[in-house]
C-alpha cells in the first residue's frame, strides 16, 4: 500500500484522490477486494482508454483532474472534475482526455478486473492486459440499463449545474 493509505482492524482508508493525483502510471490498482478493485489512471492529452466493454462487470468513473468525453453506449457526455459515470455490465466505454494535460480519473469494478497490485504503466501495457484471456474472476452477466448515469456534485446536492 501506498503512503497515502493505512489499515486498521476493520477497515483500510486511502486517499484515492491524492493516489490519483500523484499516479503517472496509465492505470495502478490501488485496492482489490473480493467483489470490488479501485484502481487509478492517468491518460496523457489527447489519450483515451480504448473501447472496451465487459459483460459482468460494473464499473463507476470519477474524473479527477482535467477535462474529457466518456462515451458510453450511443452516448459521448462532457465530464470535467468531480463528474461520476456509472457503467453497466455490457456497455462499451471509452473515457478520452480532451486537454492539453493529464486527465486523472479514479474508476471501482465490481467485481474485480486485474490482480492485486497490478500497475500497468503504459497504454500499450493496458491493451495487453486487456486482450490476456484469463479473467481474474468469473460472474454471470449483468443487468443492463438504456443509457449511462451522469452525476455532478452540484446536481447530487439539489443545486444544478
Amino acid at each position: 500500500m501506498s503512503s497515502a493509505a493505512f489499515e486498521t482492524e476493520d477497515a483500510i482508508r486511502v486517499d484515492v484522490r491524492a493516489e490519483a493525483v500523484i499516479n503517472d502510471a496509465f492505470l495502478r490498482v490501488i485496492h482489490t477486494g473480493p467483489h470490488e478493485q479501485i484502481v487509478v489512471m492517468t491518460l496523457p492529452p489527447d489519450d483515451e482508454t480504448g473501447e472496451e466493454l465487459r459483460d459482468d462487470v460494473d464499473q463507476v468513473i470519477v474524473l479527477v483532474d482535467g477535462v474529457g468525453e466518456a462515451r458510453v453506449g450511443q452516448y459521448a457526455l462532457g465530464v470535467r472534475p468531480g463528474d461520476l459515470v456509472v457503467v453497466e455490465p455490457g456497455t462499451r466505454h471509452n473515457i478520452v482526455n480532451r486537454a492539453t494535460v493529464p486527465l486523472r480519473l479514479i474508476a471501482v469494478f465490481a467485481p474485480p478486473v486485474f490482480a492485486a497490485g497490478t500497475v500497468l504503466a503504459t497504454k500499450e501495457a493496458y491493451a495487453a492486459a486487456q486482450a490476456d484471456p484469463s479473467p481474474v474472476r468469473t460472474a454471470g452477466p449483468g443487468a443492463h440499463r438504456a443509457g449511462p448515469s451522469l452525476v455532478r456534485p452540484a446536481e447530487a446536492a439539489g443545486t444544478g449545474a
